[in-house]
């Protein structure tokens, strides 16, 4: 039923009743009826339509709006909340088992067995579990709704975090339906089928556009709250953030086609993998800010000031005199000080958390300007753009560059590309010096290539280092660069041919592990060294040579194949990239020559085409199963009892007492049935370790539990199913892993039958010290005090004990062997409130001498000579004696 909107109200009056019922609707409504009924909304709830500046945000629709697009909404900062906490809260706060079905729901929301048709969708699920507990509608509205966000985004900036008293009071005064909505908004995912571009161009038509260049939804409606309003012009400001230009994608071969413009000369800027970032400025405010591409502040993590932060102290200094203020594009790119160059994104190293001074360190890399000085530069061409920015600061190696950039003719453009590939970056970005900066357009006269937007480039070619050559500038004394070869058969004999240099493709940790494998390798080439009779090169000589036998397969894809008089073959690869380092592949099992031929009768020597497959398939002899992997002959097997009856099992290996066949026919004796490959019905899989290579392949898929096989021989010889014990296991799927959860601790302790002195052992093998128990900013054993008495403090047996543990080191505790050191007192002494002396001082009242190792107490006792205040020289025994509990 279609949502009823009654009498005209501001919409700060409007309950969120009647807002949750209205997405409820756009939720379920069809996608051509949700654009009309949301024009309808909008219409019924805009509020009050002037064009005066002074007009009060609150009068307008900001308040609904900024629910309706909570990722858009940038006044409002991160609530600090996910799915897994908020199942947590649900289920403490209702009053729930954790196995009972609902608070599986909760805590498992994205298993479909558990959480059924609805998982994944966790506000969903929340209604169904709450709806019957919580019948009453709320009486909340939109703006108690709004103060009720900004007070968990402040407290979450604050670090004080209340999420639990917030979820109580929810409980109290928002209804099912209401609380689904709420859970909603805090997880900033609205769920409505409508993307934000179509609501913001319902509300407004120029409302995308404004959005785009400000990121702030105040200024959108604050403009645009008459829809009859046309924006004629949007200009940037300082301090506030915009979305930046983009740029297209252009295949290497469609350059001509793409790259259009009265003009013939370009700038042709090298390809960043960095984050986006905007930098804006000003002298005489000293003032920083620093938006996301997305215009999310990060000023706190930068600095405010020249005083504060990671880069503003720094970049302050490096802005030249004449410059009063300015808004600068930039890439933040991770900046390795030692080998000095660029990290990529494919090393998973987040730009934001870098600190100066660190091997990665945060580099400023600026290739445009928009404001300066007071005046807005968008509708400046970018040539006269680059005079200015050129002129703003002094460069500082490694912290705040400008981009490389070079001026190139159209046809000279590969040829950048091709250089781009050598040195090892990303690609390159062609820009029309005439082009005016147009935010959020990738249509504006930018372009960025690289071999990967080629489609269908994806032939991939293992080919043999036979050579290497060392780099330029910060590279010279590394091998950077590397020849790579087919391979030649003839008979017995295996030569192997160059065909390609490449460089590309790997990250610097990448290189330096290849290159720390073949150093010992490496032979330089000499004038008059007769090389080896299966190595040819051609007329490429590298700097260094290597033996085939000791050299290492790179996994290859290029975008064609050309011809070149540098080879043999006379043939190369066009813009080749390593995709991979095969350090899996024998030497000789590389791309040979027969098969390259083959590939350029397929694909005409273009290894871009789109029809090409993936992967070359190379002509292999089929093998043969040995007898051992092949599945038993059960014929003449007979059934002794059905202790497996309805379970399948699949195993890998023999173990030391059995073979694979004979473990397999016993399986069968007892019921059990046997396949060679798991499904979906195995029970699981028997294996000896997890280092063998299937167990492991099994393993990472994540679908089988992987049980040791002398599980399954002590069922043999015990003539019953055994339940899995922790020594058993090898690894678990989800589901035996919560059946497992449920009997034993993380340590393999049952919580049910009795330990063992063997058990024990085995629980305590498993325990790893961990430092925050010891040098914890905030303790956790008082944490614990106060949830588990209400605040107060009951282990204080040692409150004014400060103690000395002799041969104990606090930095480096031992993780095995408790009973010959004094590490479980220590903790135990901790939680009964005493404080340990890393060092013996004036405060010292105890000192802690094992009962296995006292060597060190005539050292103590001499020590007291020179005391004023003696310290007590106590065994471990004499804390368990302190206790009365």
């Amino acid at each position: 039923m279609a949502t009823t909107i009654g009498k005209q109200y501001t919409c700060n009056t409007i309950s969120f009743k009647l807002f949750c019922r209205f997405c409820e609707d756009i939720c379920n409504a069809k996608y051509e009826k949700k654009i009309s009924m949301l024009k309808k909304f909008i219409e019924k709830y805009r509020g009050k339509i002037e064009e005066s500046d002074d007009i009060n945000i609150e009068d307008t629709f900001y308040p609904i709006l900024r629910l309706l697009l909570p990722t858009s909404d940038k006044k409002r900062g991160p609530y600090g909340v996910k799915e897994k906490a908020l199942g947590k809260l649900y289920v403490k706060i209702l009053g729930l088992s954790k196995e009972s079905p609902d608070g599986q729901k909760l805590l498992n929301y994205r298993v479909p067995t558990v959480a059924g048709s609805i998982a994944g969708d966790f506000a969903e699920i929340i209604y169904w579990v709450i709806r019957s507990r919580f019948e009453e509608d709320g009486s909340m509205t939109i703006a108690d709704v709004n103060q009720l966000l900004d007070e968990i985004a402040l407290k979450h900036s604050t670090n004080e975090s209340k999420l639990e008293q917030t979820l109580q009071l929810m409980l109290l005064k928002f209804s099912a339906i209401e609380q689904k909505w709420l859970i909603r908004l805090l997880l900033k995912n609205m769920n409505l089928g409508l993307a934000h571009t179509k609501i913001l161009n319902t509300y407004h038509r120029d409302a995308n556009e404004l959005y785009d260049v400000c990121n702030d939804l105040t200024k959108v409606c604050r403009m645009l709250n008459n829809p009859t309003v046309v924006l004629h012009e949007i200009s940037i400001n300082l301090f506030e953030p915009f979305s930046p230009m983009l740029s297209q994608r252009c295949e290497i071969t469609n350059v001509n086609q793409i790259i259009k413009s009265e003009g013939n000369v370009y700038f042709v800027d090298e390809k960043l993998d960095g984050e986006r970032f905007q930098l804006h400025w000003d002298r005489n405010k000293n003032q920083f800010k620093y938006f996301s591409r997305r215009g999310n502040d990060y000023t706190d993590v930068y600095g405010y000031n020249n005083l504060n932060g990671i880069l503003s102290p720094i970049l302050a200094k490096q802005f030249r005199s004449a410059v009063k203020n300015c808004i600068l594009d930039a890439e933040l790119m991770c900046y390795n000080t030692n080998y000095k160059s660029f990290s990529t994104k494919a090393m998973n190293i987040d730009v934001k958390t870098l600190r100066i001074g660190c091997i990665n360190q945060p580099c400023f890399c600026v290739f445009d300007i928009l404001f300066y000085n007071d005046k807005v530069l968008t509708n400046q061409p970018l040539e006269k753009r680059i005079e200015i920015l050129n002129t703003v600061f002094e460069p500082l190696e490694g912290i705040f560059v400008h981009v490389t950039r070079h001026k190139s003719e159209k046809n000279e453009i590969i040829k950048y590309l091709d250089k781009a590939i050598d040195n090892n970056e990303e690609g390159i970005v062609v820009k029309d010096l005439l082009s005016i900066y147009k935010p959020n357009s990738r249509t504006a006269g930018w372009y960025k290539i690289k071999p990967e937007y080629t489609e269908g480039a994806m032939i991939e070619l293992d080919l043999l280092i036979i050579g290497g050559y060392y780099g330029e500038g910060k590279r010279r004394n590394i091998v950077s660069h590397f020849l790579v070869s087919l391979l030649e058969k003839d008979g017995e004999s295996l030569t192997f041919t160059a065909i390609s240099k490449v460089s590309s493709g790997f990250s610097i940790e990448e290189l330096a592990e290849l290159s720390k494998k073949l150093s010992p390798h490496w032979k330089r080439v000499k004038p008059g060294v007769i090389l080896p009779s299966n190595i040819e090169w051609g007329k490429n000589k590298p700097d260094l040579w290597i033996e085939p036998e000791s050299s290492i397969i790179l996994q290859i894809k290029a975008t064609e194949i050309t011809t070149s008089n540098a080879f043999k073959n006379k043939i190369t690869l066009r813009f080749p990239r390593i995709e991979k380092i095969r350090y899996d592949k024998p030497w000789h099992d590389c791309l040979t020559v027969e098969e390259f031929q083959s590939i350029i009768k397929t694909t005409e020597g273009k290894l871009y085409t789109a029809n090409s497959p993936s992967k070359i398939q190379k002509a292999r002899i089929t093998p043969t199963v040995d007898i051992k992997y092949q599945t038993p002959n059960l014929s003449d097997v007979n059934r002794i009892n059905n202790m497996f009856e309805d379970k399948e099992f699949c195993v890998l290996n023999d173990c030391e007492t059995m073979s694979k066949s004979e473990i397999e026919k016993k399986i069968y004796e007892y019921g059990g049935r046997i396949v060679q490959n798991p499904g979906v019905d195995t029970f699981c899989v028997l294996a000896n370790n997890i280092k063998h290579i299937r167990a492991h392949a099994i393993k990472l898929s994540g679908k089988h539990s992987i049980i040791n096989t002398k599980w399954i021989l002590s069922c043999f010889t015990d003539n019953e199913f055994l339940n899995w014990v922790p020594e058993n296991i090898l690894f678990l799927s989800k589901e035996h892993q919560l059946l497992m959860d449920e009997n034993f601790d993380q340590y393999g302790d049952s919580y049910s039958e009795m330990a063992t002195i063997d058990s024990l052992r085995c629980a305590m093998n498993q325990v790893e010290l961990d430092d925050d128990l010891v040098n914890s900013e905030i303790d956790p054993f008082l944490e614990f005090q106060k949830e588990l008495f209400n605040g107060e403090q009951c282990f204080k047996v040692f409150e004014k004990c400060q103690v000395y543990f002799d041969h104990l080191n606090l930095d480096n505790l031992p993780v095995r062997n408790f009973h010959l050191n004094t590490v479980l007192e220590m903790l135990i002494f901790k939680l009964n409130g005493g404080t340990v002396c890393k060092n013996i001082d004036n405060n010292t009242t105890h000192v802690v001498i094992h009962s296995s190792c006292q060597n060190n107490i005539c050292i103590y006792e001499s020590m007291n000579k020179d005391r004023k205040k003696v310290f007590e020289i106590v065994d471990e025994n004499w804390i368990m004696q302190q206790i009365k509990w």
